[in-house]
Formats: structure tokens, C-alpha cells, sequence
């Protein structure tokens, strides 16, 4: 409860009290005055009892003023208190040294008096603001002294009222020319610093600059060498050529991966032994001498050339290969590299293609005798004529009795003559071609096509003719004899490359094989080319037997090719502009399911 509050009730009552006895007080009786008189009393000693708490609250707060003047007397820092004219109404010890006057000489002088000359318009708005504001602000100026000496002060202020509820200034003015110059030297050493810590950084980073574009340069150059022997590692892997690494004695210091394919063993099998294990008994120590008669005498002429020598797997199996060897140094030590190549399917190839090239040859002669039937007919027929004619003659000659003898012998030895013509035609018949049975199979036409490409391939090469196919898939199967089909693509072909290898060096040359279905059902190949073409008044002829556009040739390529295909059911035409090229194409039944 507000005891306050309560002393203020009390007084209330007993004012009322009062009050009402002035205005009754000769009509109450006596009871009345003694219950009045006793509560009188009451009052009276409860305002006793006020009066003593205000007393022991009046010396506490005696206690506390003058326990508070003590504190501000005794402040470091300078108090002053200004009213809304700037007079200084209050004034701490502080306050008065930084002034270095006495208390009665600052009580009622003005603060602004004591502020050097430029100063004095900074301090009044200061001021101005203080006074129109309750907020606390703060600033720094220069005091002037009563000694003419000039000092730094923070000064902190803000507004307030009196008791008599005037405007005043409360302010707190601290020296801080310690501190200011112990800022400015710390200013100049930090400067100092700055500048040194400047001037070594400046130089780290340059340093560190240099530091890092050797660290990338290292990076960079490590990333080219791991790039370059990543790249080296996987061309020495993935070559289709063996290659492997010797040192002077024939040690087997690293193989790549075509190596172990070709001979069978795996890396930890060849690393460290001799190279020696690859090869024949045969070629082993004359290989072995090639390398100390190298070392001994400088025989370059066994680096760079490529010998043909027989290679052992490791199951036995003797391979021919192909080998040539080039040196390198480590620490003037030689080391050499070997590059083998199996040449067993080469061989092999080179047999079949001397075969097939047989075959298509015999083909050919039996196309040509086929298509030369024809064009000498006439001359077998010639002496059988004669030889019939004679016979005739002699015949009437014997019917007759008296015949001559010599004449006789004349007709018959003219018959013999026709007889022996006859059999030469067809000894030189028989000599260029052996007759042999037709015979066709089911074959997949992809197979001839590619077999005719391949036995083309070097011309191409040799041309600059780029090849390419346009072929079905899935391919119906066609049934033919696989001799005399090749043969027609392979006559296609070859005219095709005779008629591109005259057009200019700088013009492209393009070759194509395509396949299609027609409506017919019947398999459908092209030869296509942008060469010259054919001329228009050589179309009409160009099947015709033993005619030709080339300077050398026979005329009986395309009526031969014509030949054969009509023989297996299909048809050979072609399509020509003249400068622009020329498509062959032919049909082939197919093999119905």
C-alpha cells in the first residue's frame, strides 16, 4: 500500500471532520464531541507518525545529496550545468581544473566564452540542439584555458528541466589530450606499420605471385606429361602392331597388348626374358648377333629396315611377321624398340586373292570363248563346208570308172588340209579354256560385293576414288554362281575407276555401291560414279561384242558381264550423262522362301 497515499486520505478525512463540527457543532451532544475527540486523537497521532517518516525521509535524502555532491565534486570527468542562456549554473572540480578556474569564477560566466574562436559557432548549434532536444549527442572541441593553452575535449550533453520547469543543459566535458595524442602516435606507428606490412606484402604477393605460376606451371606441366603418357599408354595398347622394348641384351622390358595377342603369352610371361623366346630356333641367335654386331660396330643399317622372320607362339605355332627396330637412350644406355606385325593373314590373303584372281581369270576365258563362239563360228564353219564340198566331189569321182587318180588325190589332200584348220580352231579353243560343270549356290551378295571392293581397293587408293556402300541390311539370299557374279561387279567396278582416274586431280571422285529391292522383287545392285559418262552415240554400242571406248581394251567386258547375267535371269542397262557420270545396274532373282 502507498503510505503516501494514506497520509494524503487521512488529512482529507479529518479536514472533513473539521468542517462539519464548525457547522454543527451547538446542536451535538456531548457523545458526539467524545466519539469526535477520540477520533481527533487518532488523527492526531497518525499525522505524528507521517511526520516522523518524513523526517527520517527528509535526512535520507539529505544523506543521499550530500553523498551525491561528493561524487560529482569528486569526478574525474568535468559536470557543468547550463541554463537555456548558456550561463553555467553548476560546476564540479573537474569541470574547473580543465578550465583551471576556480568554482566562483565559472558559476554564472558562459561556457562559450571558453572555446577557441573557431570553435564558438560549433558549440552553439551544439548547443541549440541540446536545447531543443531531450536526446544525449556528443562531439569534440578545442577549450581554451584561463593560461591561453588549448586543450582537446569529448563533450557528451543533453537537455533537461529545472524544478521550475525551465530548460537546461546538462554537460560532461572530458580532456582527452592523452588520449588523442597517444592515438595520433598509435596513428603513426599504425601508419608506419601499414606501410612496412605494405612493402612485405607487396613483396609476398609478388612471391606468392611467382610461387603459384611456378606451382601451375608444374601442375600444368605434370597434367601434360600424365595427358601425354595416358595418351602414349593407350596408342601403345591399342596399336594393331606389337610392340615391344629390349635393352642391350635382348631383355624384354615391356610389351603392349597386340604382342600377347600374337604370341600368346601374357605381360608377367615375356617381362625379363629374352627376345629370343618370340622367335624360331632359326632366327633366334642370327637375331641375338644383329644386336651385338649393332653395339660392337654401329651397324645402323638393321634400325629402320623391316626383315621378315619367323615368329614361335607359345604353343609352338610358327608365324611369319614382319619386324624393324629403332633405338633410344636412357642415360647413355640403349634401349630398342621393336615393331612386329603378323603377317599370317596377310599370306593367307595374298594366296586367296592369287587363287580367287585365278578362278575370275578362267571365268572371264569362259565368258570370252562364250562370247567369241559367235564372232568365229564362221571360221570352223568354213573348212567343214569345204571339207563337206571335197567329200562330195571325191564321191562323184570314184562313181566314174576311168577317174583321174591324181586328181583324186588332190581333192582329198585339200580335205585333210580343211580338217587339220578346223581341229587347230578348236585346239586353240580348248587350250584357252578347260570346260567345267556351272555351279550356283545361295550367297548373300554383300560377301561379292565386298570380295570386288577389296581386289579394287589399290586402284582406288592409287585414284583417290572414295568408296562408299549403300547396301540392304538384311539382304534377301540369291542363288548364282559366285565366280561369274564377282566377276561382273568386279568389270563394273574397274570401269568405273578407269573413268574417274581421267578426270581432273582437283575434282572429287566418288564411287558407290547400292542395293535396293525393286517392284519386281528382284535384287537390285548399282555401280555408281561421277566420272566422265558415256557419249551419246556410244551408248547404242557399248554392249556390242569387241567394241570399246578404252585404248587397250578388248570390247568384251560388258558383253561378256551382259552374258552372265541374262544366264542367272536378270537384266544389265545402264544410265550415262555425259560429264556427270554413269550408273550400271543389273537384277538377280531371289531365292523365294
Amino acid at each position: 500500500m502507498d503510505t503516501n497515499k494514506v497520509k494524503q486520505d487521512s488529512s482529507q478525512c479529518a479536514l472533513a471532520s473539521l468542517k462539519k463540527i464548525n457547522s454543527d457543532f451547538i446542536t451535538i451532544s456531548q457523545e458526539v464531541i467524545r466519539e469526535l475527540v477520540h477520533e481527533f486523537k487518532s488523527y492526531q497521532m497518525e499525522m505524528e507518525l507521517q511526520i516522523k517518516e518524513l523526517q527520517k525521509d527528509q535526512l535520507q535524502l539529505l544523506n543521499s545529496r550530500d553523498q551525491y555532491k561528493k561524487l560529482y565534486d569528486c569526478a574525474p570527468i568535468g559536470f557543468l550545468t547550463l541554463n537555456e542562456q548558456g550561463y553555467i549554473t553548476d560546476v564540479n572540480n573537474a569541470a574547473c581544473e580543465l578550465l583551471d578556474l576556480s568554482k566562483i569564477q565559472v558559476l554564472g560566466t558562459k561556457l562559450f566564452k571558453y572555446f577557441v574562436a573557431e570553435e564558438k559557432s560549433r558549440f552553439d548549434s551544439f548547443f541549440k540542439q541540446l536545447i531543443n532536444s531531450t536526446g544525449e549527442q556528443k562531439i569534440e572541441f578545442n577549450l581554451q584555458q584561463s593560461n591561453m593553452n588549448t586543450i582537446a575535449v569529448a563533450c557528451r550533453g543533453c537537455g533537461g528541466y529545472t524544478d521550475d520547469a525551465k530548460k537546461e543543459v546538462l554537460m560532461m566535458l572530458q580532456d582527452i589530450c592523452d588520449q588523442k595524442k597517444a592515438q595520433q602516435a598509435i596513428n603513426r606507428l599504425n601508419e608506419q606499420l601499414k606501410l612496412k606490412i605494405n612493402a612485405q606484402n607487396t613483396e609476398l604477393l609478388l612471391k606468392n605471385e611467382k610461387l603459384h605460376d611456378n606451382i601451375n606451371e608444374l601442375k600444368h606441366s605434370k597434367q601434360q606429361v600424365s595427358i601425354r603418357e595416358a595418351k602414349l599408354i593407350t596408342i601403345f595398347n591399342a596399336a594393331a602392331e606389337g610392340i615391344i622394348t629390349i635393352d642391350e641384351k635382348g631383355t624384354i622390358e615391356s610389351v603392349n597388348r597386340a604382342i600377347t595377342i600374337i604370341f600368346g603369352y601374357k605381360t608377367d610371361e615375356l617381362i625379363g626374358h629374352n627376345i629370343g623366346k618370340l622367335m624360331s630356333a632359326q632366327h633366334r641367335e642370327h637375331h641375338a648377333g644383329f644386336i651385338q654386331n649393332y653395339l660392337a660396330k654401329d651397324q645402323a643399317k638393321i634400325l629402320s629396315k623391316t626383315r621378315e622372320i619367323e615368329g614361335q607362339r607359345k604353343d609352338g605355332k610358327l608365324i611369319p611377321m614382319e619386324i624393324s627396330i629403332s633405338e633410344y637412350k636412357i642415360d647413355d644406355k640403349s634401349y630398342f624398340i621393336g615393331m612386329i606385325r603378323d603377317i599370317s593373314k596377310r599370306r593367307n590373303k595374298e594366296l586367296e586373292d592369287k587363287q580367287h584372281l585365278a578362278q575370275l581369270a578362267r571365268v572371264t576365258r569362259l565368258g570370252l570363248m562364250g562370247e567369241m563362239a559367235t564372232g568365229i563360228a564362221h571360221e570352223v564353219n568354213q573348212p567343214l563346208t569345204a571339207i563337206a564340198t571335197y567329200s562330195q566331189v571325191c564321191l562323184r569321182m570314184i562313181e566314174v570308172a576311168d577317174f583321174d587318180r591324181g586328181k583324186l588325190k588332190e581333192v582329198l589332200e585339200k580335205t585333210e588340209n580343211q580338217a587339220c584348220r578346223a581341229g587347230r580352231i578348236i585346239s586353240r579353243m580348248r587350250e584357252f579354256i578347260s570346260s567345267k560343270r556351272q555351279h550356283r549356290s545361295s550367297v548373300d551378295i554383300r560377301d561379292l560385293i565386298g570380295n570386288a571392293i577389296d581386289l579394287a581397293a589399290d586402284e582406288c587408293q592409287q585414284f583417290s576414288i572414295e568408296c562408299s556402300l549403300e547396301l540392304l541390311d538384311s539382304p534377301p539370299f540369291i542363288s548364282v554362281d559366285e565366280i561369274q557374279i564377282e566377276q561382273v561387279l568386279l568389270n563394273l567396278i574397274k570401269n568405273s575407276i578407269d573413268s574417274l582416274s581421267k578426270m581432273p586431280p582437283e575434282k572429287q571422285r566418288k564411287l558407290s555401291i547400292q542395293m535396293y529391292l525393286n517392284d519386281s522383287s528382284q535384287l537390285e545392285t548399282r555401280v555408281k560414279d561421277n566420272g566422265q559418262g558415256i557419249k551419246i552415240k556410244e551408248q547404242a554400242k557399248i554392249f556390242t561384242s569387241f567394241f570399246t571406248t578404252k585404248v587397250a581394251g578388248m570390247g568384251m567386258g560388258l558383253s561378256i558381264s551382259q552374258s552372265l547375267i541374262i544366264s542367272h535371269g536378270g537384266q544389265l542397262r545402264f544410265s550415262s550423262i555425259e560429264g556427270k557420270g554413269t550408273t550400271f545396274y543389273f537384277t538377280l532373282p531371289i531365292i523365294k522362301s
